[in-house]
């Protein structure tokens, strides 16, 4: 890990400090993160999850995108979970298998406000919103 991108994962860890934030190197001076037991509210099964991602090596001039979710992971009425997510075949590190996709590409990112840490709130956020 480079260390802009360790300088992340430690943002990750102070941002959330009640979850334990798992991070090992990819290879290529980013991250392969993992942060456990995130709750995205009553209306999905689990209602808490981790979600894992990547943090490349050109952060913080890179989006931090897509987002996983357990292959588990439903909306507890049923209903899909909507655009933006799909089931897909994941090998990130350690984290191989089937899993929920969230892709949220920040079009507007900024490499001077951004960080992996504020992107996560804003995917759990977006998630607990849905309707």
């Amino acid at each position: 890990m480079n260390d802009t991108v360790l300088r992340a994962v430690h943002e990750l860890e102070a941002d959330f400090p009640s979850h334990r934030v798992e991070a090992h190197p990819d290879g290529e001076g980013g991250a392969i993160v993992r942060v456990h037991d995130l709750s995205v509210g009553d209306t999905y099964e689990p209602s808490r999850v981790w979600v894992t991602f990547r943090i490349v090596y050109t952060y913080p001039t890179a989006d931090i995108y897509p987002h996983y979710f357990p292959e588990s992971f439903q909306r507890r009425d049923g209903r899909p979970l909507g655009e933006a997510f799909s089931t897909t075949v994941v090998e990130l590190g350690p984290f191989k298998g089937s899993m929920t996709m969230a892709s949220r590409k920040s079009n507007r990112w900024n490499a001077a406000r951004d960080t992996a840490a504020l992107k996560l709130h804003m995917v759990l956020e977006w998630v607990r919103n849905r309707p």
